[in-house]
């Protein structure tokens, strides 16, 4: 076995190596990747000593700490295509971005998707950070990653500035990148063109993040009103209640304090008249069913004066009889029955 895959390819200078021991957050997320990363090297690299395989995993946690975040802002953008879209498809995701920004989103879903394990750190931490340099795409990422981290540098994390020229060592001592002259500037050149894609995808996510929270604004709001306008309409009693309404308690209870005391309820001018034009209403249709059934029946009566006399009578006896009734009627108000051509 070759002695030069038992060790990093990465060498990181002592006194950065201080520095990142003094930052408490860096601290704070090799402890969450102690407990949820996989700690167990594979069967190449389970022979290294355990000085080796502590600075394994150093490494690989600083790479999770410089790449997961643009991993992060793929989720993020992902998740604002599905909102803006309304679809999931992974294939539909590219259409809510224009421009530099869907190469760039199409850059990090096709690398994500198969790169989804290196991405997360899955597996042995000296593979993860072998793979690292494997080929140009991993490579790309991480000068694109450092390439954020100094655009927008992050408060809780310490400064990745030193990184860049210990990859470039990196890549020139290594057996496969080595003879290949000018592969390093060729890499930097293809990540400063993604990182100004991702600069492009973080500006139209924020647009896109506008867009939406206003529009799931707007529907909590209309939402809102709506419920409150039917719930205060609800609650208002119409004034067909009012006046059918069962007395109160406290009037049946002659003891009652409160006694007889509830205020009348009075109705509107526009009230009085609906109710005028329904009385008007049902005196025309009674008229009409009078004069419908008095037809009928002269029709089939035989002919003379006292048939004819007989219906009249009825007639008029039956307009009597309605006018009473609506007369003696609760309330002063008329009994309206439902039939299919007079609805209540």
């Amino acid at each position: 076995m070759d002695s030069s895959t038992l060790e990093s390819p990465f060498c990181i200078a002592p006194e950065d190596l201080q520095s990142l021991q003094r930052s408490e957050s860096f601290q704070i997320l090799r402890k969450h990747l102690a407990l949820n990363a996989s700690k167990s090297f594979c069967s190449e690299h389970a022979a290294c000593s355990s000085q080796a395989q502590s600075t394994w995993t150093l490494h690989r946690d600083f790479l999770h700490a410089l790449v997961y975040p643009v991993v992060q802002l793929f989720h993020r953008a992902s998740t604002l295509a599905e909102a803006a879209l309304c679809s999931s498809k992974p294939e539909d995701l590219e259409m809510a971005y224009t421009g530099d920004a869907r190469s760039g989103f199409l850059w990090l879903q096709c690398f994500i998707a198969d790169e989804e394990a290196w991405c997360h750190s899955i597996g042995c931490p000296a593979c993860v950070v072998t793979t690292s340099l494997s080929t140009e795409p991993h490579l790309r990422m991480i000068f694109t990653a450092l390439n954020l981290a100094a655009t927008k540098p992050s408060p809780c994390m310490p400064s990745f500035s030193f990184f860049a020229s210990v990859l470039r060592t990196a890549l020139e001592t290594d057996p496969f990148w080595a003879p290949y002259y000018g592969t390093t500037s060729s890499i930097e050149a293809s990540a400063e063109k993604l990182t100004s894609h991702i600069h492009a995808l973080v500006s139209q996510c924020a647009e896109i993040e506008a867009l939406v929270t206003d529009y799931r604004d707007s529907v909590e709001a209309a939402s809102t009103s709506s419920s409150t306008t039917s719930s205060v309409q609800s609650s208002r009693p119409s004034f067909k209640t009012a006046r059918t309404a069962p007395a109160s308690p406290l009037i049946q209870c002659p003891g009652a304090p409160n006694c007889g005391k509830l205020p009348a309820v009075k109705p509107s001018r526009l009230a009085r008249r609906q109710q005028r034009m329904r009385v008007e209403e049902q005196v025309l249709l009674q008229k009409l069913v009078l004069q419908c059934w008095g037809k009928a029946a002269l029709t089939g009566a035989i002919p003379g004066g006292r048939d004819r006399a007989y219906v009249r009578a009825a007639a008029q006896q039956q307009a009597t009889e309605n006018a009473r009734g609506s007369a003696q009627s609760p309330d002063g108000l008329e009994k309206r029955r439902r039939s299919l051509t007079c609805p209540n």
